[in-house]
């Protein structure tokens, strides 16, 4: 593997699992409000909104070699 496709996989990679860590801290706080009784003023589509970035992170991490791949194709 060429140094260009590790240093791309590495940031897809790391992409990927910062949306995933955002949207679970934001789902986790939104549930921490619920538990401890006070209602947060989020609807569903919020709700789904926040979840956006765990899905597109989680395809991401799937796609991330074919991604590195087709990105570094022209530097080798």
């Amino acid at each position: 593997m060429s140094p260009y496709r590790r240093a791309a996989l590495l940031l897809i990679r790391l992409v990927a699992f910062g949306l995933m860590l955002f949207s679970i801290l934001q789902m986790g706080a939104y549930f921490f409000l619920v538990r401890t009784g006070k209602t947060p003023d989020d609807s569903l589509v919020m709700i789904s909104l926040k979840t956006l970035p765990l899905l597109i992170g989680f395809g991401l991490l799937i796609k991330s070699s074919s991604i590195a791949k087709r990105v570094t194709e022209d530097f080798e």
